[in-house]
């Protein structure tokens, strides 16, 4: 009888090799321009830097009424966190610093559009050891979502920006209610508030960033896992029900968050979303 044939021993640098050219460049490298390339490349070291240069000198406090971080710590369970896209960096520093750091078993993806500004922020993620879900209310969501649920099944964490690439700003979307009901893991609300921050002023969600030492109040609310049998009706329950959390704790983070520097600063009497830190600071006398 013939001797089966073995197959090709697996060639170390090889396999290394791939893993950093999909780190760099991503899975669907060949969509984007070398203009597009050269963007997310200059995005991906500028991110880098603001990680090691300002990331390090943040302050964390945790609010976790529910074990949340424990229960992960522990490996005991994946949830879905729920989050704002103007915080979006500053949740990225945080599972950055205080999992993939300390626990290289601790595994966590965000579900990120596979657009060309989905790329960016898919880029950054990959940098500090993060893993991408590639699919969004806009891009390929179907699939998307598949994979997510696999992955969560998996005990794999996922990470949603509640109000898509494209807004409305603070008005959740479908994709954390059906990954929830299709993987029967739970959606935490992710808030946090920042004593020193950049303001994007004329985004859509009015992107904040985070400067250096700055204090950063991380609320991690109640979880809700939607019923794998949940009708419509139930289904748009629970979707006002996560919004209506998200937005209690994005009230109560918006009281301590200060913004320092606004881009484009804005004319004189113009109302911005945020109050700077005068106006904090009056109001905490009152």
């Amino acid at each position: 009888m013939a001797e089966a044939q073995q197959p090709p021993a697996c060639n170390e640098a090889q396999a290394w090799a791939e893993v950093d050219n999909w780190r760099f460049v991503g899975a669907n490298s060949r969509s984007f321009s070398w203009r597009q390339r050269l963007v997310i490349a200059l995005a991906s070291a500028g991110f880098r830097a603001y990680e090691r240069v300002i990331g390090d000198g943040m302050h964390w406090n945790l609010h976790d009424p529910f074990g949340i971080d424990d229960t992960m710590r522990r490996g005991q369970g994946s949830f879905i966190f729920s989050i704002w896209h103007n915080r979006l960096i500053g949740a990225i520093s945080f599972f950055e610093r205080f999992h993939t750091r300390v626990r290289h078993s601790f595994r966590i993806a965000s579900l990120v559009s596979e657009s060309f500004d989905g790329e960016l922020i898919a880029r950054s993620i990959r940098d500090v050891n993060g893993e991408n879900v590639r699919g969004s209310s806009s891009h390929n969501a179907v699939a998307g979502l598949k994979q997510a649920v696999e992955e969560l099944k998996r005990g794999m964490n996922l990470c949603v920006t509640a109000d898509g690439p494209k807004g409305p700003r603070y008005e959740l979307k479908p994709g954390a209610i059906m990954a929830s009901k299709l993987s029967q893991r739970p959606i935490v609300p992710f808030v946090f508030s920042c004593s020193r921050a950049m303001q994007f002023r004329k985004s859509w969600d009015q992107l904040l960033i985070p400067l250096r030492k700055a204090r950063m109040d991380l609320y991690l609310g109640e979880p809700l896992t939607v019923p794998q049998d949940a009708k419509p009706r139930e289904i748009a329950t629970a979707r006002r029900e996560v919004e209506r959390r998200m937005q209690r704790l994005t009230e109560l983070a918006d009281r301590d968050t200060r913004i320092v520097w606004q881009m484009p600063a804005p004319r004189p009497n113009e109302q911005v979303k945020l109050r700077k830190s005068p106006q904090v600071a009056l109001d905490k006398r009152l």
